[in-house]
This record gives structure tokens, sequence and C-alpha cells, in this order.
């Protein structure tokens, strides 16, 4: 059996909420933009809040009703990913 994943056969998640690290670049932006897309709000969980803020603007030109969030964690900190976890 070959199953591939499809996003398009995936229904609206409207009401769930994701946090996505690194959402700004990548694999992280490319999950957000996904998850938007189906109505997920996202957590955008990035380092640095300028390039986060871009990638933001960037998602809403291709998903204008995108609920998206930018909270800034910087996973190598302990005390960055608990600030985080008590802001959430």
């Amino acid at each position: 059996m070959n199953h591939t994943f499809d996003i398009n056969s995936i229904p609206s998640q409207k009401g769930r909420t994701a946090i996505v690290t690194g959402a700004n670049i990548g694999l992280g932006y490319e999950t957000t933009l996904a998850l938007a897309q189906k109505d997920v709000k996202v957590i955008m969980a990035c380092r640095n809040i300028e390039k986060a803020e871009k990638a933001k603007a960037q998602i809403l030109a291709q998903v204008p009703q995108a609920e998206l969030e930018v909270m800034q964690v910087d996973l190598s900190k302990l005390q960055s990913v608990r600030d985080f976890a008590a802001s959430f």
C-alpha cells in the first residue's frame, strides 16, 4: 500500500490551536502555512520576532483569514522556554 499525505483531504480544523517552533522559515513556515489554510490558530514560536512578523505577513497575504500570533522563544535557553510557557 502506498499512502501519501494530502493536506487537501483534511477538513477544517477551526477551533484548534497549534504551536509551531521555527515558524518563520523552512519546515516550520510550511507547517504554519498549511495549518493556517485549515483554519487552525497558529502560535508562531520564533527566536527572532522581526523575521517572524515578516513570515506572518507573507502567510496572511496568502491566507487572509489566518489566525496567527507571534511569540518569542529561544529553545536553547531554558528560561526562555519557561517564559514562553508562562505567557502561553
